[in-house]
């Protein structure tokens, strides 16, 4: 179920915006900012974090409120889109 209503959500991409192949939007949960993205690897929802591991800067997209998600060190491809996507929305502060 919990699926089936992130896939709705998904195809109906309103307000989703993309910077190279990934599709994002920004929303306030809770009074924060936080920058929803469709997970390059696996195609879920997810939130856009950054994952700091001895100096090499990361990203997470947690899908769970457990933690689980994909993570992208510096590497990877989608590398460089995620890094445009996070520093785009948290430099403003804004959508």
């Amino acid at each position: 179920m919990i699926v089936l209503s992130e896939m709705l959500e998904v195809n109906s991409f309103n307000g989703w915006r993309e910077t190279g192949g990934i599709k994002w939007r920004a929303e306030i949960q809770g009074g924060n900012l936080v920058i929803k993205v469709i997970c390059p690897r696996c195609g879920r929802v997810g939130n856009l974090v950054r994952a700091n591991h001895r100096t090499r800067v990361g990203f997470r997209i947690v899908h769970s409120a457990s933690g689980w998600g994909c993570q992208f060190g510096w590497t990877q491809p989608e590398y460089d889109s995620l890094r445009s996507i996070y520093y785009s929305v948290r430099k403003r502060g804004r959508f």
